[in-house]
């Protein structure tokens, strides 16, 4: 048998008013991967908690856009503290983010524990270029997931 058949078969033998009602149960949890086993409900663990984009201008670092972002402060080349508007419930965050660069050179935002730990109403980052240099921020994209 060809799987053409096999799929045409099982298509046959499925009776639809058993499945009424069950295909958007399906897809509506299909959309929903929960973290932990313990977690009775989903809702805000697929949003973004906190975002910015911002630049270095050469003397302050302008936030052009954000939400629940109250201010970065620049702490060396590359390197600054993200603090939230309002604090996160915990520090079960995903920081992810990408930076213009210089040059030409993209780079990417993480987390460094050096520059400031990383708590509810804070956390430390650094951009790294491809080659593991830091660069400056230019049109940086920080994304804060989770926490709530």
């Amino acid at each position: 048998m060809s799987k053409a058949t096999d799929i045409a078969n099982l298509a046959n033998s499925i009776d639809a008013d058993s499945l009424n009602g069950k295909v958007e149960d399906a897809n509506a949890t299909a959309n929903t991967i929960p973290v932990r086993d313990n977690d009775t409900a989903i809702i805000g663990k697929n949003q973004c908690t906190a975002w910015a984009v911002a630049s270095y201008d050469g003397t302050n670092i302008i936030i052009h856009d954000s939400y629940n972002v109250a201010s970065i402060t620049r702490v060396d080349a590359g390197k600054g503290v993200l603090t939230f508007l309002n604090d996160m419930n915990n520090t079960d965050y995903l920081i992810v983010g990408s930076n213009d660069g210089y040059l030409t050179v993209s780079s990417y935002v993480q987390y460094d524990s050096q520059i400031g730990s990383k708590s509810a109403s804070s956390f430390g980052f650094r951009c790294v270029g491809h080659d593991g240099s830091v660069q400056e921020l230019k049109n940086a994209s920080i994304l804060v997931f989770g926490g709530k």
